[in-house]
This record gives C-alpha cells, structure tokens and sequence, in this order.
C-alpha cells in the first residue's frame, strides 16, 4: 500500500490473528512504500495502535521487546532502518507508539515494514508519513498543533510574548498501546549571537506529577528541554521545582544561539500518567529584536534576560505587584520581578522599595533557603553574580514607608540588575521601586509635584495669538498648496541632476545655527521612506501592503532606543490625511510632521489640515525634500542609509505626463505599477527609474540604498543611482512585506561600529527572518554601487556592452529565427534562470528579466561554434567583473527556492544582478491611453521604444550596445505579449501570436506562517 506524506494521509489497518487452523510461524507484518526525495526529512509514526500489539516477544529482531517495530529500506531493498523498541522515551510519546526518523540520501520508492514483536499479537493500529518541519506538505491541526511529536514535526513559535499559545499533554487512551507521556515539540528561528528566555506558564495543575519520563530520574511537573539545529541538548532541564520557577510561570529555561539557524524545545512531563493544559513562550532577551513587556504589569520580568528597564530618578518611579499564584495552575515558588537600569562607572546608586503592599510582609525562604521575613531587593552585577542588597529589609511594610533600601557604587558602565522578591512563597501584593543617584543623603529625593498654576488656567499664552498664529514660514503659501510645486522645480527637475544642485548640497541649513557648539556626529542616520498609499481611493480595492506597514510602525514604535542611529521615517497610507513624518527619539517615536510642514527645507507639496496632511509620495519632489528635511534636522552622521519601502518592477520609464494625469491611471501596469512608491490617491504616481537618479543625484550621497520592493534587482536600477549610493541592497524576484527593521537597526546589528558594507550584507543574512523560507522563496543581494562607476574604466556596464558589441558584430542583420547564432542566443535565453517580471506568481519560461551572471557564464562556457570567440570572452569577463574579481560588484547573495502559494519557485541560478532581457516574448505593456466612447482606455504599447531612449535610462545612454542588441533580436522574437489591451489595428500579423494574460502589480508579497485546517468531509 502507498503511504502519502502528510498528518492527514494516514492509514488505518490491522495486525490480523494467526488463524490456529493453519501453519504458521510468524506473526502478521504489513509493508508500504512511500516516494522519498534525497536531502529532505520525514518520520514515520504508528499511532493509536490496540492494546492488544503491545505485547513481548522476539519476531522483529530476535530480542525481547515489546509492540510493534518499524523497519526501513532503500528502493534496492537494503535495510536502512530497523527499531524494534517503541518503548523507549524518545521513540514514543503519548498515543504515538513509535516513531522513527529517515533521512534519505537518494531519491525514489522506500518501504517500511510493520512487524510485532509477539508472535501471536493482533489488532488495530493508524501509521502516517509525516514531512520534515520546514519541507512541503508538513502541516498540523490549528488547535492542537499536532502532530508534534518528534523534533521533525516541531510546531513553529514566533518569540515575543504576545505570540503565546496554549496546548494541551494529551490523555494516553487506556485502549491503545502506550509506554510515554505525551511530548511536544516546538521550533523558532535564531541568529547566532541572540539570547531568549523560554517560559512554560499556566500549566495546569494535573502536570505536577512527579515521574522519571524526563531522564529516567524521579522528577517533579514539565520538564523544558531545549535543542541547536543539529539536535543536541544545549539548555533546560527536567525538574521544575527548583529556581526556575516564579509565581504562574512553572518553568523557564534561557538559551544563547552559538549559531544561526532552528533551534527547538520539548515540552514532556516527568509523570508518565498526567494529562492538562499550559502555555508557552519564546521571549527575546531585553535589547533583542521583539522584546517587549505589558504597559501595566511589566511583565513578562520573571527572568533576569527579561529584566524591565526602569529609568533613574525618583520622578521614574514604578509601581507593579507580586502577583497571586493561582491555584489552578501547578506552581511552587512566589513571583519574582527583575528590572535593570544603567549605571555609570563610580557612580553612587541607591534602590528603594517603598509603598510595599503589607501582605508582602509574611515570613518564608523562598529568597534564599532560610526563613526570612517580607520582601527583598537584590542588585546583580552585568556578569549576572550577585553584587549589593540581601533577603533581609531593613525597613517596614506600609504606604509612605521604605521597607528595603540598598547603597551601593557601579564597578563598571553597564547594565545592573534588580531582583524583587518576596520571602513567603504565597505572598502577593503591590510594591513601588524607585532607583537614584546618590547625592549624598543615602536616600532617594522625594518628587515635587507641580502646583495647578498658570500651567492650567486660560492665559493669554493660549489664546490665539501670535504663538498660534501661522507666521510666514507656516503661512498657506506655495510650500502648502499643490501648485508648481507638484511640477519638479529645479530642486529636482532632470537638468544636469547627477550634479548636486545648489540647493540640495549641504548648506547652512544642515549647521546647528543658533548655537556655536558644533553638534556630535552620531554613526548612523537612516530613512526610511514607507509609500503604503496603494488602495485605489475610487475602487477602494487593496493592491498591496498598507497593514504589511503599519505593522511595521508598531514595531518601530516598541524598538528599543538604538544610540547609534538617527531614525527619520516618511509615511503615507491608503487613507486620505494620514501622512506623517516620524523620529526616533529617546523619548520615543515621535511625530514630527507639522515641523516637516513648516520648514522652508520642504517648499511644496503638502495640503491638508494640522493632523491630517496628504502628500504625494509618488513625487520625486516628495522625496527629495525628505532627504533634503531629515539631512537639515538631525546631527551630522558618519554613514547614511535610505530605504524605500513600496511596490516595484524594475526598471520603469518616465512618461512625462502632467501632473496628476500619470500614464495608464490607477488599474494598469504603467509606471505606476512598476514605478517605485505608488501613490493612488495622488492619482497613481509613482517615480521612474530616472526620477529616482534625479531625486537621489540632487541631494548628498548615502552610503547604503534598500530598494524593499519587487524585482529591483537589475543592472539597469543599480546603474542609475551608482553616483548617489556606494552600496545597494534588492530582490531580483518578488520580495515579503515581513519588513524586520526592527531586527535590521537593532543594536545587535546596527551600532557605532557598523560599516555600511557590513550592514548591507546583515540585511542581506536577516531578510525574511521568521518565516519557512521553502514557503516563502526569494533573492536578495547586495552591490557595490563603487564598481559601476565611470572612474572604474573596465566596470562591469562596459563589459555588458562589450559583450553586446560581439554579437551585433556576428548577428545578421535583421536576425531571423532559423540563424546558428540566434539559436544560440535564444537557447542560452531559455536556460537561463528568469524571474516574474508580469508577477503571474510563476516563474515563466518567457519572463522578460533574467539573471545576468547566470547568462554570461552560460554563454562564456558554450561550446557551439555559431558563438564568436569573442563573445565567449566578454561573457567571462562580465562573470569575472559581477562575482568573481577581488572587488565584486555582488559581495553578498541569498536565493532560497520554494513553493509559494501552490508554484514552485525555483531560484538556483540567482546570482543577485538581473538585465532586461525579452527574448521569450515583446514587452508590450498597458502604458498608453486612449479615448473610447468618452472613457479613458489603456493600451499596450512596446516597452522596447523607451528601453532604447537615452534620455530614460542611464544604463542605456551608456551602454548603448545592449538596447541594439535587443533591437536587433526583437524580429526573431515571435509573441507579444500585450495583455488583454490590443488596440484595434489592421497591422497585426497573423504570424505573431498575442498573450493577452493580465500584467499584474509587482506587490511585496505577505510572508506564509501556514497552519493547514483538517478537512472533514461529510
């Protein structure tokens, strides 16, 4: 019988009886074969399997054993596998009676064998093929996560505390063979370096058994075990009761990853006989990436790597409480709360807890093993060992009272830590904690709270007067309403613009003016230009990846404050007046649009009211005058980073249409489909590949570009900003709307000593962080801008149209289908790997971008004689210049493979450079308009016209030879693909075919966290 892979393609059958009639001599063994492919996982598991095959005996493997064994083997039939004891602990868990691991290292048919272990043995059992965690098809019930019983079937936890989920030890049927407590895995995804603390809480009661399941010891309630990627036990343990327990939390266990990659955790009770709920979480360490804790309670603090950070100062006093444990839950010590705050080397500190609740004041040993009396502040040096404080307060419980005061001097600047805790193990009550400088008093001073001045009575200061008034640089002039200001001034109109414009090089404006102390230079400042104005404001119908966004700013906004980084962020949504400009400050994410408004650094473009404003994002105005703003207000910074965050497409043309008419409208792939920062409620602009050159070229450089968009990875986007960028970071296919700058400008990554190369290949490494990759494939690369400039004599766009010069030179002319060196060319084209330049969600045999390595090197290692030797030898030189000189224009690749939505994605020939190569099919896109019966229509026209105008693309104006080359071959190219907008024309050949699909819009897509539902069929 064929065994599918899947939790949902198990079979049932059945150990028959021996029939005591006949002859026979061993008992019944049920064999299937199942499809493997070489490199991937599986496990097989019998489950539910009667009580009655659970019996001993010796017909597996000769040895006493009891159930049913499992035997493996190779398409050759050569035993790969045999495990003849299901009753081992990690072999068996709950109602699962045996599992085994296969790890094919050849693809094809393998067959296992059901064999009992007594001879006379019969009954039921349900056997399943179950994909590795992160293979296709692995999937698990939505409730229940099951089946997650072995490390393979992990279920995936995204860490962070509101990521919780609750599960269930199964009961063990009494009517199945079972020799285990249920046992349940899970998996997360970390980076090398990062630290998490991982906490199972409300366990229920019935899980406090005491058991040797674990490790074959007497232990009490789960145990939490946690494993590397290769499977070895690195961190937990097996007993609870003990000091990694705190109030509602039975067990914590904290793990640093010492590599990249999945890491996992069993939940097992010791008790083999319990069954009940709990609860479990993954939580990054404080300063980590999705770190964060409850407003009110400041939990989750039960562990010192999720210490709250409480700020100096009496003012910054907390309150918080110890909470109960409940009864329900299976508990054994009172809560403890960890805080932390940093300290100056020398300094002299005192902690207070004050205002301590009186049912904290209850005897017990809880803090340190002998019987002591209230609650206990203890400080802990950065090194974790205890360093001032002890479980005895030397005061009194009660509003207005002190109960515990610690003085103590940092040794060292960093961070301490405060440990809250009380000596009764049921103790529960509300506290306050204060910590401050000692000025010498030995006691923190107390807060003056202002008196109901003229801070609340109606004075003039807030009357309407000259303090509220617009004065001129507010005033609605053209720096407020969408007048020429929509047109690009000179600011940034295509003049000369690969020349800094007056204007936009550094002028008094970006030097602090009212004072002569010169502002310290920071080490990094980063913009962040996010267009999620992409619902067409008429339809109302969402085209892309506005909640993707705003998803992004409540990250932003949680992330803790990164002293090495200036942090300005554009936004513009799909609602009309919700545009803002943001700052990460110290004191927070801060809203700073209405100082955007007023700056004469921002002449145009803004309309709206005060806390609703609307601007087009879609303007290279727009996003000039942001650089030009952010650059002005905050301090000089050693390297800078822009990224835009929006639909793509690659290289797009510049159509010149007046504003607020922008070619093809809102519902066609125009510029404003492929065009960067589509603005639908500015009537779908968006900004060229020229408009981009102009906008970057007529401000002060950056160090790093992230173009977190669609299919931006080509030579042509690249070439056109290599002046305004040293380092560029894109996709060469369809990028995910997953957006982790949080983890991108977090500390851990992004700090003073961070060089832009650095940080342009860590997002490169980070990119996609917390999804199944398999499931959400993709390419992202980063470039060194540097090596495609002109001062680089033989850079790799002179070695492109070097190339193309070799063949137009062996090309006829014109080319037709049948010509040895065409055939050449369109066979390598076919060879080649291509990406989803129409976003059809396939990668295309007739995609008209493909990889530019993955070409040359194919066309450089031909050994066909139609290709001119030349030719063979530029192709090596654009392979050599692109990946493999000492100083590649391509320093860091990612290309994952997968199958999204239902398509296999298949990547392997990414090398992270595409080129405009339509050989498979014309371009022909909906980019003109015409009037029809008094409507607007859009039509496809060739895309190729625009390609060849020097005037849109600096690639072209500088490789000339390419846009011939493609001129040249577009007579052997016989389909068109033009969408279903042909216009009506009586030249059209009947030797040509049409594909009228759709073009698509070049979205980020959203990443999959798949959990497949049941089917139930009725």
């Amino acid at each position: 019988m064929v065994l599918l892979p899947g939790y949902q393609q198990a079979i049932t059958s059945a150990i028959e009886g021996r029939n005591a009639d006949y002859a026979t001599y061993q008992p019944d063994s049920d064999w299937y074969r199942f499809e493997v492919v070489s490199g991937r996982g599986y496990v097989l598991e019998l489950f539910d399997v009667a009580s009655g095959l659970g019996a001993n005996g010796r017909a597996c493997d000769g040895y006493q054993r009891d159930g049913l064994g499992l035997i493996v083997y190779d398409n050759q039939l050569s035993l790969l596998n045999r495990s003849c004891t299901p009753n081992h602990r990690d072999f068996s868990s709950g109602n699962t009676h045996h599992t085994i691991r296969i790890d094919p290292t050849a693809s094809g048919i393998f067959y296992v064998q059901v064999k009992p272990n007594n001879a006379n043995a019969s009954g039921s059992y349900s056997i399943r093929l179950l994909p590795r965690h992160d293979e296709p098809g692995a999937s698990w019930d939505a409730t229940t996560f099951e089946p997650n019983n072995h490390r393979y079937s992990a279920y995936a936890i995204t860490p962070g505390y509101l990521n919780a989920l609750t599960s269930e030890i199964e009961v063990r049927n009494q009517n199945y063979s079972t020799y285990q407590p249920d046992s349940d895995w899970y998996r997360f995804e970390a980076l090398s370096g990062q630290t998490f603390a991982i906490e199972l809480f409300n366990v229920a009661n019935s899980l406090g058994g005491t058991g040797n399941a674990c490790d074959g010891y007497q232990r009490t309630g789960v145990s939490l075990r946690i494993y590397n990627p290769a499977g070895t036990l690195v961190s937990g343990q097996c007993p609870t009761d003990r000091n990694v327990s705190a109030g509602n939390v039975h067990h914590y266990a904290n793990v640093i990853a010492e590599t990249t990659g999945t890491y996992y955790i069993r939940v097992k009770p010791n008790s083999d006989a319990v069954s009940g709920s709990y609860s479990l979480r993954v939580l990054p360490k404080y300063g980590e990436p999705d770190a964060a804790w409850d407003g009110e309670s400041y939990e989750p603090n039960n562990s010192v790597w999720n210490s709250f950070l409480i700020s100096l100062g009496s003012e910054h006093a907390i309150t918080s409480q110890i909470e109960a444990r409940n009864t329900s839950f299976s508990t054994f010590f009172a809560e403890k709360d960890w805080y932390r705050f940093e300290a100056t080397a020398s300094q002299a500190y005192i902690a207070e807890l004050f205002d301590v609740d009186s049912a904290l004041g209850v005897s017990g040993n809880s803090c340190d093993g002998y019987t002591r009396t209230g609650t206990a502040i203890r400080i802990y040096r950065p090194n974790g060992t205890l360093f001032a404080g002890s479980c005895v307060p030397n005061g009194t419980t009660g509003v207005g009272n002190v109960q515990h005061r610690v003085l103590f001097t940092a040794e060292q600047s960093d961070t301490y830590h405060i440990l809250v805790r009380p000596n009764g193990p049921n103790a529960s009550g509300s506290y306050r904690l204060r910590v401050c400088v000692n000025d010498g008093s030995g006691v923190c001073p107390a807060v003056v709270l202002p008196t109901p001045t003229a801070t609340h009575t109606p004075v003039p200061s807030n009357t309407p007067t000259a303090t509220h008034t617009p004065v001129p640089s507010n005033t609605p002039t053209a720096t407020h309403t969408p007048v020429p200001s929509n047109t690009p001034t000179a600011t940034h109109t295509p003049v000369p613009t690969n020349t800094p414009a007056a204007t936009h090089t550094p002028v008094p404006t970006n030097t602090p003016i009212p004072t002569n102390t010169p502002i310290p230079q920071v080490p990094w400042l980063v913009l962040l230009y996010l267009g999620a104005d992409d619902i067409d404001p008429e339809t109302r119908q969402p085209t892309g990846f506005a909640r993707a966004v705003d998803a992004l700013l409540f990250k932003l906004r949680r992330m803790p404050y990164n002293p090495a980084m200036e942090l300005v962020v554009f936004y513009d949504g799909p609602a009309l007046g919700d545009a803002k400009i943001y700052r990460l400050r110290p004191e927070g994410f801060i809203d700073v649009t209405e100082q955007a408004v007023a700056s004469p650094l921002w002449p145009s473009g803004w309309t709206g009211e005060r806390g609703h404003r609307e601007v087009d994002s879609g303007s290279m105005a727009t996003l000039g005058n942001f650089i030009d703003w952010a650059r002005a207000v905050t301090p000089p910074a050693r390297y800078s980073m822009l990224s835009i965050v929006n639909h793509g497409g690659g290289w797009a043309p510049d159509y010149n249409d007046p504003p607020g008419q922008p070619r093809g409208g809102s519902r066609v792939q125009a510029g404003g489909w492929r065009g960067l920062s589509l603005d639908m409620q500015s009537g779908g602009t968006s900004i060229s590949t020229r408009g981009i050159g102009q906008a970057l070229g007529s401000t002060q450089s950056f160090d790093l570009v992230f173009y977190d968009a669609c299919l931006m990875g080509m030579i042509e986007t690249a070439y056109e900003i290599r002046d305004s960028a040293d380092y560029l970071v894109a996709g060469q296919n369809m990028l995910f709307a997953e957006l982790p700058y949080q983890i991108y400008l977090s500390r851990h990554y992004l700090n003073a000593t961070t060089t832009p190369r650095q940080l342009a290949a860590r997002i490169v490494t980070l990119y996609n962080l917390g999804v199944n990759p398999r499931l959400n494939p993709f390419t992202i690369a980063a470039l060194d801008l540097r090596q495609l400039r002109t001062s680089r004599p033989d850079n790799l766009a002179v070695r492109v149209n070097t190339l193309a010069e070799a063949l137009l030179e062996a090309l006829p002319d014109p080319t037709t289908p049948n010509d040895p060196l065409v055939r050449v060319l369109l066979r390598t084209y076919d060879a080649t790997q291509k990406f989803d330049y129409d976003s059809s969600m396939t990668i295309d045999p007739r995609d008209g971008y493909a990889d530019l390595v993955d070409f040359a090197r194919r066309l450089s290692e031909s050994s066909d004689q139609a290709l001119p030797v030349a030719a063979r030898e530029a192709a090596l030189a654009v392979v050599q210049a692109a990946v493999g000189s000492d100083q590649p224009v391509i320093f860091a690749n990612r290309a994952v493979s997968g199958v999204y939505q239902g398509n296999i994605w298949q990547l392997n020939g990414a090398n992270g450079l595409s080129i405009f190569l339509p050989l498979g099919e014309r371009d022909e896109r909906p980019t003109r308009i015409i009037r029809v019966g008094g409507k607007d229509q859009a039509v496809s026209e060739p895309q190729l016209p625009y390609y060849l105008d020097p005037n849109q693309l600096a690639f072209t104006r500088d490789v000339p030879a390419w846009g011939q080359l493609l001129e040249r071959m577009e007579a052997s190219v016989l389909i068109r693909r033009t969408g279903p907008y042909v216009a009506p024309s009586p030249s059209l050949a009947n030797s040509v075919e049409f594909d009228d699909r759709t073009f698509k819009s070049a979205e980020l897509l959203h990443g999959i966290h798949t959990v497949y539902l049941p089917l139930t069929v009725r």
